[in-house]
């Protein structure tokens, strides 16, 4: 069985190698309970192609997730020559095409990974995606070829105007994201400690069935950045950020962490951790773990406010 972070290797191969047969026939996931739960049953190249291609419409269907899927159908179902042509054609800047990607990838692979576990898709995506994967499934074409372009590029719109279509959707459920901790201790081979207590607390949070974490990847695009919980929030699709910051003074360490609400840049919680540096490893452990117990019951009570807030419906 695969692990985790084999697994994740091997549907971004699959991706690269979507229109290259004889590569795909070496992918691992090939050999996955993933393939044998397919309605095929079949372990071959042209099954994969199927599955990544039928998910990936799917699981993008909605009208807010389109950007999404174009910038996986032009990246690997029926990939431009360059990525950068991709950028142009979608009328995104490259960097902003390149979150995009990482964000779409990483939810993919998210949605494989629990199916592989055998989760069920109620677990996993929910609302309109998982109709959306169901009824693709049931009306599944016995030859599938790669996708055509279906989304020419926008004409007559700039930039500008592109990169505000480009709001990522929120989740039906509450939904975060983790950025990376500022390493203010002043020595950069520390850098291991405060991105450290960042991956532990998304590792930590994405064991709670009801919310919707953004993996390591798209988050730790915004390291060294100063960015706005704002911006971050409609590029990743989150309602709520986490960030925080790690300072030495002598033997002991203060790290800060809060969670902002990214829609109104309200804090909805935030606290520090003054600890003695002693086992570095323990010690970043224990902050992960405390900031982690915060931070999920925080965001149910300001999921309950948020409801509250709400108008009657007439």
């Amino acid at each position: 069985m695969l692990t985790r972070s084999d697994f994740d290797s091997a549907v971004k191969n699959a991706l690269r190698h979507f229109t290259q047969p004889d590569l795909l026939a070496e992918n691992p996931l090939l050999h996955t309970q993933l393939m044998m739960r397919s309605e095929s049953g079949a372990a071959t190249p042209q099954a994969l192609r199927a599955l990544l291609a039928e998910t990936i419409k799917a699981l993008f269907a909605g009208e807010r997730d389109r950007r999404l899927y174009r910038v996986l159908e032009l990246t690997y179902l029926n990939p431009a020559p360059k990525q950068e042509a991709v950028a142009d054609r979608l009328g995104l800047s490259f960097s902003t095409y390149r979150r995009h990607l990482t964000t779409g990838v990483d939810r993919l692979t998210e949605w494989l990974w629990r199916r592989e576990q055998g989760a069920p898709d109620t677990e996993t995506i929910a609302g309109s995606a998982e109709r959306a994967f169901t009824d693709a499934l049931a009306h599944r074409a016995d030859n599938i070829t790669a996708p055509t372009g279906i989304f020419g590029p926008a004409a007559g719109s700039d930039t500008a105007a592109n990169e505000l279509s480009a709001v990522l959707p929120l989740p039906d459920k509450p939904s975060v994201a983790v950025l990376p901790f500022a390493n203010m201790i002043g020595e950069p081979d520390q850098e291991f400690f405060p991105d450290g207590i960042a991956e532990d607390v998304i590792t930590a949070l994405s064991h709670y069935p009801s919310l919707f974490v953004i993996a390591r990847n798209s988050c730790f695009t915004y390291k060294g950045r100063a960015v706005d919980v704002k911006q971050v929030g409609r590029e990743l699709g989150v309602r709520y950020v986490v960030e925080g910051g790690v300072r030495k003074a002598g033997n002991r360490l203060r790290v800060t962490a809060q969670l902002v609400e990214a829609e109104t840049g309200k804090d909805v919680w935030a606290e520090r951790y003054d600890r003695d540096l002693a086992d570095i490893f323990a010690l970043q452990e224990e902050i992960a773990e405390a900031v982690t117990i915060a931070i999920a019951p925080a965001i149910a009570g300001a999921e309950r406010h948020r409801a509250m807030r709400k108008p009657p419906r007439a």
